[in-house]
């Protein structure tokens, strides 16, 4: 299989929805039609600190649904 090749811009918006929007990697690869392996590479070599693997949101399956219709919901820990 061919590696899929992104341009800068592309990987800065996928590090920003990881680590500031947090997205998980499935979401991030629905956006760009890809697989979360292909995301988990470009992330990886791009040093971005992987979480372990799973739901990344603070709420559960609630929160992250919320989060991917557009509102963003922080809890405090």
């Amino acid at each position: 299989m061919r590696k899929i090749i992104f341009n800068d811009e592309q990987i800065k918006d996928m590090i920003s929805l990881y680590v500031n929007d947090i997205w998980g990697t499935r979401q991030i690869g629905e956006k760009y039609s890809v697989s979360e392996k292909t995301i988990n590479r470009v992330l990886k070599e791009n040093e971005v600190k992987m979480d372990t693997p799973g739901r990344r949101y603070f709420g559960g399956k609630k929160t992250s649904d919320t989060i991917l219709n557009g509102e963003r919901i922080r809890k405090n820990i």
